[in-house]
């Protein structure tokens, strides 16, 4: 409560607060992006996705795509690597890590590469049955404009990515479960989820914004 009320301090300042989201259900962002009161007009601009969609061939049973800070990232990814051992089906593990040029490794049916960004980020999701990742927005959005199942797991410690992984789960949206408990078993929640999208308009990340260009 406290750090929304400061947060409309700042945000009346201006004429308007745009949300990347719908004002009503289905949305992505539940009370997040939906105050009972606010101090400010408010608008919805929809869904915003920087990725395109494609009919891709899968390649790999799941994507695991890494981020946020340490040691919680190195964490998740020692666990991943664990669980993914020895697993049957192709995997790729996004390890999330920026540095030098972007380089793989494969172990059996795990393919592990430090980073992808841009295009070739968005060919490996098109190209995955699943994705697990964590649950922050921009990652949902992502993956609801892609129209792909996924398994989020929320980084420890992390409020609004806890929040929105367990409501996504409930609303049988996504699967979710916390960072230590995570098992191949828990993959199997999938089965009973939907995937992200909602039959809702998105946009291009750059369309909203199409008025300061002067366009």
């Amino acid at each position: 409560f406290l750090s929304s009320r400061l947060q409309q301090v700042y945000i009346k300042k201006h004429t308007e607060c745009w949300v990347p989201d719908h004002e009503k259900e289905p949305n992505l962002s539940g009370e997040m992006g939906h105050l009972n009161k606010s101090l400010i007009p408010v608008k919805y601009i929809g869904f915003l996705s920087r990725f395109s969609k494609t009919q891709a061939a899968v390649k790999y049973k799941f994507t695991a795509i890494l981020s946020g800070p340490e040691p919680q990232r190195g964490l998740l990814e020692a666990i991943l690597l664990k669980e993914f051992k020895n697993y049957p089906y192709p995997v790729l593990l996004i390890q999330g890590v920026v540095h030098g040029e972007s380089n793989s490794t494969t172990n059996g049916n795990l393919t592990i590469i430090n980073y992808l960004l841009g295009k070739e980020l968005e060919t490996a999701i098109n190209s995955s049955e699943f994705i697990i990742c964590r649950s922050g927005y921009t990652s949902i959005m992502d993956l609801a404009y892609l129209g792909k199942k996924a398994f989020l797991i929320p980084t420890p410690g992390q409020p609004e990515q806890e929040y929105l992984a367990k409501r996504l789960s409930k609303n049988g949206q996504a699967a979710t479960c916390d960072q230590h408990q995570f098992t191949l078993q828990q993959l199997d929640k999938l089965e009973e989820v939907s995937n992200l999208g909602v039959d809702q308009t998105f946009s291009r990340f750059s369309e909203p914004f199409a008025l300061f260009q002067g366009e």
